[in-house]
């Protein structure tokens, strides 16, 4: 079991540090991470390149829209829970959970600083 948990954190490790060195480093004009992979790719690079930046880009995009929807539905699937549960909130998590994503959507543009 030592031998299976030392490849695993070696593994893990490697990944992390990998990601930090380049991923994190990346840099196209201000902007990093996976897009500005996607960007630096060479000209005369070859197509598995592409993919590779592609589905990175891909799960970026796809991890930053599934991420609010779960937390906001969770929330208040929480109303749902415990002492609450008899309420008779189950009907209203979905279209509260909509409504709730559709104004953080349209507030996000103004940014914090005209928010708050």
């Amino acid at each position: 079991m030592g031998a299976a948990s030392c490849l695993v954190w070696a593994l893990n490790i490697m990944v992390v540090f990998k990601y930090m060195l380049c991923v994190m480093r990346a840099d196209h004009e201000g902007e990093g991470g996976i897009f500005a992979l996607l960007l630096n790719i060479p000209k005369p690079a070859s197509g598995l390149l592409y993919i590779v930046a592609a589905i990175g880009a891909s799960m970026l995009i796809g991890d930053g829209m599934i991420t609010p929807a779960i937390s906001v539905l969770t929330a208040y699937e929480g109303l749902n829970q415990g002492r609450l549960q008899d309420m008779g909130f189950a009907p209203f998590i979905i279209p509260a959970t909509i409504l709730t994503l559709i104004l953080l959507f349209l507030v996000q543009p103004l940014g914090i600083g005209k928010i708050g």
